[in-house]
């Protein structure tokens, strides 16, 4: 696990560009307001169905808030840090 801010500036991916990966089309708005409106446990729960998906990886980043968010990218990637 990887140590950081709660919200890192330095992640390359977005949840739109996993959604695009994982399902071959841009996200609909509403999708990712859904993602947004979940908590963070929940959220980490669909980031990871969709990078599983997309064969991409995830990594447990723990936030300085203490809280843990899940890091994506394609295989081979540095997650968030």
């Amino acid at each position: 696990m990887y140590l950081v801010s709660p919200m890192s500036s330095h992640c390359t991916y977005s949840f739109a560009d996993l959604y695009q990966a994982a399902f071959g089309v841009p996200p609909e708005r509403a999708a990712l307001e859904e993602l947004y409106a979940l908590t963070q446990t929940e959220r980490n729960i669909v980031v990871r169905d969709w990078a599983r998906r997309a064969e991409w990886e995830t990594f447990d980043i723990v936030g300085t808030d203490g809280v843990t968010y899940a890091s994506f990218g394609p295989k081979g990637t540095e997650p968030c840090q």
